[in-house]
C-alpha cells in the first residue's frame, strides 16, 4: 500500500516518463467523455423508453427536465473543482486524483444501474463531482512531471482523445437493440477510473 501511494522506486527515466503520460491520458479521457457519450445516448430509443419524461424526440417529454438531466453533471464538475481547492494541498496530487476516481466510479455505477430518473440525476451529479476533481488535478500533475518541450502536445492530445472515444463508443453501441446501448457507454467510465487508480504508482508531484 505504501508503494502504491508513495511511488515505485524501480521506475525511473524514460519508463517513468511514459507511464506518467499513459496514466494522465487514461485519466483525462474522463474529461469530456461523459458529456460526449450522453449526447449520443440521451435520444436513443432504449434510453428514452427507460426515461420517457425526458424524451424530447417524441414531443411528449419535458424539455427543461431534459436540459437539467444533462446540465446537472456540470454542476457536479463545478462542485468537484471547488472541492479540489480544499483537499488538493492536504492530500497531494495523487491522493486527490484517487479520491476523484473513486467518487466518479461510484457515480457511474449509480448511473448505469438506473431504473428511475431520480437515480440517474444523483449518479450524474456524483460522477461530475469526481470528474471535477480529476480534471482540476491531472493537468497540473502532468505539467509538473512532464518535460517542458512535450507538455503542450501531450495535454492537447489528451483533450482531443476523450470526445473521440465517446463518439466511437456511442456509434458502436447504436447497433445494440437493448438497454446495454446506453448502460455500457456510461459504465465504461469505471474502467478508466479504476485504470487511473491502478497506474498511479508514480512518485508524487511536489
Amino acid at each position: 500500500m505504501s508503494t502504491f501511494l508513495t511511488g515505485n522506486p524501480h521506475l525511473k527515466g524514460y519508463t517513468l516518463s511514459r507511464l506518467i503520460d499513459f496514466t494522465c491520458s487514461v485519466a483525462f479521457i474522463l474529461f469530456g467523455y461523459e458529456q460526449g457519450v450522453m449526447g449520443g445516448v440521451i435520444t436513443g430509443p432504449q434510453f428514452t423508453q427507460r426515461f420517457p419524461s425526458i424524451d424530447t424526440t417524441s414531443g411528449h417529454g419535458n424539455a427543461q427536465l431534459h436540459r437539467f438531466t444533462v446540465g446537472i453533471y456540470n454542476i457536479g464538475c463545478w462542485a468537484g473543482s471547488l472541492l479540489t481547492m480544499v483537499i488538493g494541498e492536504p492530500l497531494g496530487r495523487k491522493r486527490t486524483i484517487i479520491v476523484g476516481a473513486i467518487i466518479l466510479a461510484a457515480g457511474t455505477i449509480i448511473q448505469c444501474s438506473s431504473y428511475s430518473l431520480a437515480q440517474l440525476l444523483v449518479g450524474r451529479m456524483i460522477t461530475g463531482t469526481g470528474n471535477g476533481i480529476i480534471t482540476s488535478s491531472i493537468p497540473v500533475w502532468h505539467a509538473e512531471l512532464s518535460k517542458a518541450k512535450s507538455r503542450g502536445k501531450l495535454i492537447t492530445t489528451e483533450l482531443s482523445t476523450n470526445v473521440s472515444v465517446a463518439y466511437w463508443v456511442d456509434c458502436g453501441m447504436s447497433f445494440v437493440n437493448n438497454e446495454a446501448a446506453w448502460r455500457f457507454p456510461i459504465a465504461l467510465q469505471v474502467f478508466f477510473a479504476v485504470s487511473t487508480i491502478v497506474f498511479i504508482i508514480l512518485k508524487a508531484a511536489p
